[in-house]
């Protein structure tokens, strides 16, 4: 059984659009953290994979202090993501944050369709957008993760081809490629 586990909390700041009746909005994801990064190995790959389920859940919303105006507000949003090799051969299981500001009124929406009903549903293209923020971010270490235990990416990974001069291809062999001879360097260790 292989296990690897790490805590730690890591910022960004970035922007995200989302088309909204015609017009954009700009979420601004000011803050992104993880909170629990853990992967295990159950069993052997030996049978092959069936699936892979991916389940990611939104646990909770809350306004945060911030300073972004008067018209506008911070929400953090905690979230989980996994992944669930069948049968029973791995687990990767991530906790997190993302901080967004918004406008107040929109916040101010959200927080109270989130009180009420504990969903999102004052605007799909908002929990489309932090949807898919967490999927991005989380998606990207959850392969990091799955490197570590031994187990295939849970995305298809591209695979590169040479196309040679007749016009077919050959797809590259990891002993076959040679540091590029324009950058003398790219052949040191770093």
């Amino acid at each position: 059984m292989v296990k690897s586990r790490v805590t730690k909390s890591l910022y960004t700041h970035f922007s995200m659009f989302v088309r909204i009746d015609g017009g954009l909005l700009k979420m601004q994801i000011t803050g992104f953290g993880y909170t629990k990064l853990f992967a295990e190995k159950k069993g052997s790959l030996e049978k092959g994979i069936e699936k892979i389920d991916r389940p990611m859940k939104i646990n909770n919303l809350e306004e945060v202090e911030g300073q972004a105006g008067k018209d506008r507000k911070f929400v953090r949003v905690s979230f989980s993501y996994g992944l669930e090799y069948a049968p029973n051969i791995a687990t990767v299981t991530i906790e997190g944050f993302i901080v967004i500001t918004e406008e107040t009124k929109l916040i101010d929406d959200v927080l109270k369709a989130w009180k009420e009903t504990g969903v999102v549903d004052t605007s799909v293209e908002v929990m489309n957008a932090l949807l898919t923020a967490i999927q991005i971010r989380a998606g990207v270490k959850a392969l990091e993760l799955t490197d570590q235990v031994h187990v295939p990416p849970h995305i298809p990974i591209p695979v590169s081809k040479l196309v040679k001069k007749d016009g077919t291809t050959e797809e590259l062999k990891g002993s076959s490629i040679k540091p590029s001879s324009k950058n003398p360097d790219s052949s040191k260790a770093s």
